[in-house]
C-alpha cells in the first residue's frame, strides 16, 4: 500500500507551521512527511508543497483541497468550498502565499524542528 506523502520545504518557518497544522488535524494519521529535498536532488528550487497519493502526485491548490478532503470532518468541508474556486486561481493565491512567505514566518528555519518521540514514525528522512 501507498503512503500518502506530503513533501514540504524543510527550511521554511511557515511550511514547518503547516506541517505541525497537519499533524494536529490529522487524528487518523493519514499523512507521511518528507522534505522536499528528498524527493528533488537536482538543486532545483521547488515553490509548492508536493502530495503523493494513491500514485497521483499533486502541487499547490490540488494539493492543499486533496489533504483537507482526505482528513476528512469539517475539513472536508472546506476543500468542498475550495472547489468552487477555479485551480488557476487557487494556485495564485496558493503561488503569492508561496513567495511571500519569508515576509509571512518569523524565520527562515535551517534544519527540520525538533519532532516528538511519537510523531516521528510520521516523517520520512533519507
Amino acid at each position: 500500500m501507498a503512503k500518502n506523502i506530503i513533501y514540504y520545504d524543510g527550511e521554511c518557518g511557515l511550511c514547518h507551521g503547516a506541517v505541525k497544522f497537519i499533524l494536529g488535524i490529522d487524528s487518523k494519521n493519514k499523512f507521511y512527511f518528507s522534505p522536499i529535498s528528498n524527493l528533488i536532488d537536482n538543486g532545483n528550487e521547488i515553490e509548492s508543497i508536493i502530495l503523493k497519493m494513491n500514485d497521483d502526485t499533486f502541487y499547490e491548490g490540488k494539493a492543499f483541497i486533496n489533504i483537507m478532503e482526505a482528513i476528512g470532518s469539517h475539513w472536508y468541508y472546506i476543500a468542498q468550498f475550495l472547489k468552487f474556486i477555479p485551480i488557476k486561481i487557487l494556485n495564485k493565491i496558493y503561488r503569492w502565499i508561496s513567495k511571500s512567505r519569508s515576509k509571512l514566518s518569523s524565520k527562515k528555519q535551517s534544519a527540520c524542528p525538533n519532532i516528538p518521540i511519537h510523531l516521528k514514525r510520521r516523517f520520512i528522512f533519507k
